[in-house]
């Protein structure tokens, strides 16, 4: 081992290489663990090496001469040299820091493939895809607040109303959750508390001229299957999911049953029908029926995967707000429910609402006050007894 100070005059005038030797190495006297290497055909590279708290001996690069001068090294190999007296073990920084993910290979290789199986998949994606176009490249450590604020004002200036600008940001934030949770990132989560973004409110309903207004535009859209799962939304308040997804297997004709295997609260839910959503079905069974699912979609053996072409045509027709959407049908048809005075317990079950548990054995059974529950809206609208304006099947 030769040992010689390391210096600018040092690296400058190197001693010739003997032959056979493939490099020179010197150690300097001052700074324990401060070398610089020369090859053959020239370029002098600088390391610091210690020993770790188990007596392993670790090894870090500090350049190239060129890069760095011999002034910066001794300085940082001074830095080193103290960090490790002070008990701390600087190349498994180095090395945590480098194995942080970015926030790309995070969501791809991490957060997605896990919430897969989970309703709302399709929105996760959504989310991930517009996260990683911000911030992919970056690793998690270096994804600051200001950042984040930033990503959310030009979402905002793009058109994105706040309630989707706020379920991006906690999207973001269970991602950064996870990464901690599985150990992958050991920071703070930059996404903890940016503040959520006041929303309007989107529980918005639709008048009875209004409700038979979208009735006779359905009643002309072009894609039936289409036409009749919104109808069959507006008389039952279920969910998207719940009606594009249906199997005929689980449609009871004779309890007046729609069955949903899962919720969105995880859970098998039992939406009752109304006579006229009974009939719906019984028309759309005879369309249909050889199939598995109630709204067949254009891939064979696959649902309905989209109702938006024929909402939005039916929504202009019927002359509703531009910004009525289609999960409000599910709002004016609990209110229609209030308003007619049935109980708050009595209408959670038949929407399946999860938080109240003791109400749901009634909607498993479909008792008749439910079924009468279920009818009153289609009632109100004027659509009993008959539903014609669903199609005709001659």
């Amino acid at each position: 081992m030769t040992i010689a100070k390391i210096t600018p005059s040092l690296v400058k005038n190197w001693p010739v290489i003997l032959a056979g030797k493939e490099r020179d190495r010197f150690y300097d006297p001052e700074i324990r663990g401060l070398s610089a290497e020369v090859r053959q055909g020239g370029g002098v590279s600088f390391r610091f090496r210690y020993f770790d708290e188990r007596h392993r001996e670790q090894t870090i690069g500090l350049g190239r001469y060129g890069d760095v001068t011999v002034a910066q090294v001794r300085e940082r190999a001074k830095a080193l040299r103290a960090a490790v007296a002070l008990g701390q073990d600087p190349a498994a920084e180095r090395r945590q820091r480098r194995a942080v993910p970015t926030l790309a290979s995070l969501l791809e290789g991490t957060v997605l493939p896990q919430l897969a199986d989970q309703r709302g998949a399709g929105n996760h994606r959504a989310y991930a895809a517009r996260i990683i176009q911000a911030f992919g490249k970056l690793r998690l450590d270096e994804l600051k607040p200001a950042d984040i604020t930033g990503w959310r004002v030009g979402m905002v200036k793009a058109g994105l109303a706040n309630a989707t600008v706020n379920r991006h940001t906690a999207f973001l934030r269970m991602a950064y959750n996870k990464a901690i949770e599985q150990g992958l990132y050991s920071g703070t989560n930059p996404a903890k508390s940016p503040g959520a973004l006041p929303e309007g409110n989107r529980e918005q309903y639709l008048t009875v001229i209004q409700v038979k207004a979208l009735v006779r535009a359905l009643d002309l859209e072009p894609n039936r299957d289409a036409a009749c799962a919104i109808l069959l939304l507006l008389l039952t308040g279920a969910r998207r999911n719940e009606v594009t997804q249906a199997r005929w297997e689980d449609v009871d004709f004779d309890l007046y049953l729609l069955t949903v295997q899962r919720s969105k609260s995880g859970r098998r839910h039992h939406i009752p029908l109304s006579p006229p959503a009974v009939q719906l079905l019984r028309r759309q069974h005879l369309r249909t029926g050889h199939g598995e699912h109630v709204f067949p979609g254009r891939a064979p053996g696959k649902p309905i995967t989209s109702l938006r072409g024929s909402w939005d045509r039916a929504r202009r027709a019927a002359g509703l707000p531009d910004d009525f959407v289609l999960h409000s049908l599910r709002h004016t048809y609990a209110s229609c429910l209030v308003n007619r005075g049935r109980s708050l317990a009595e209408i959670a079950a038949v929407l399946g609402h999860s938080q109240l548990s003791t109400t749901r054995r009634y909607a498993h059974h479909a008792p008749a006050r439910l079924v009468s529950t279920a009818t009153l809206a289609a009632e109100t609208w004027g659509l009993l007894p008959t539903m014609e304006q669903c199609y005709d099947t001659n």
